[in-house]
């Protein structure tokens, strides 16, 4: 014969196999539920729970806080005068049709990881470019001749003259022929790494 609970007796029993679960074993098995399930997403809620907790704090002290996260930002774009010229460095110093606004959309801080010139040599993408066409070669010079960003860094002239000397572009695609996963597994963590490297 079954014996038929009833359901404060359900809650007790399942309440007791709960507590049987570590916090580290019930962590793992919702880390998804949790917005851990991904470095980047692990960064964001940690840094969103830790400001939640001191506004809470704050309120309740009636403290006025001015909390400063500081994030890095840095530029993966094609290797290629558009990337260059128009994305970058518009990015990073700003635009002059829109200097009366830049301040509060450049990113001075940004960081030029790559495609890079070199890049198609170092990661073997020689076989993975396409030729620089004329309109391409025009807007690099153009650049280099009349961008104060590019005339002010030296690194960004010889990175421009290498790729002009090379002929090529490469799409920031062309590092999938390695494989799709190679970009985040292998690419990205060897550049954060050695990041004495980056163009300025």
């Amino acid at each position: 014969m079954l014996l038929e609970l009833s359901k404060p007796d359900v809650a007790h029993e399942m309440a007791s196999r709960q507590r049987d679960t570590s916090v580290s074993e019930l962590f793992l098995k919702n880390v998804h539920l949790l917005g851990f399930d991904s470095q980047a997403k692990a960064a964001l809620a940690t840094v969103k729970e830790a400001v939640d907790i001191t506004l809470d704090a704050c309120e309740e002290a009636d403290m006025l806080l001015e909390i400063w996260v500081e994030f890095s930002n840095y530029c993966f774009v094609d290797c290629d005068p558009c990337g260059f010229a128009n994305i970058y460095s518009i990015l990073k110093a700003g635009s002059g049709n829109a200097a009366h606004i830049n301040q509060f959309y450049c990113a001075p801080r940004a960081r030029f990881l790559g495609v890079t010139p070199q890049d198609i040599i170092d990661y073997g993408l020689e076989h993975a470019t396409h030729p620089l066409l004329k309109t391409g070669i025009k807007r690099t010079q153009d650049a280099i001749k009349n961008d104060p960003f590019f005339a002010v860094n030296p690194e960004w002239i010889a990175a421009i003259n290498q790729l002009l000397t090379m002929g090529v572009r490469a799409e920031q695609q062309a590092l999938a022929k390695w494989g799709l996963n190679y970009v985040v597994n292998e690419y990205l963590p060897r550049k954060l790494a050695d990041q004495a490297s980056f163009l300025p």
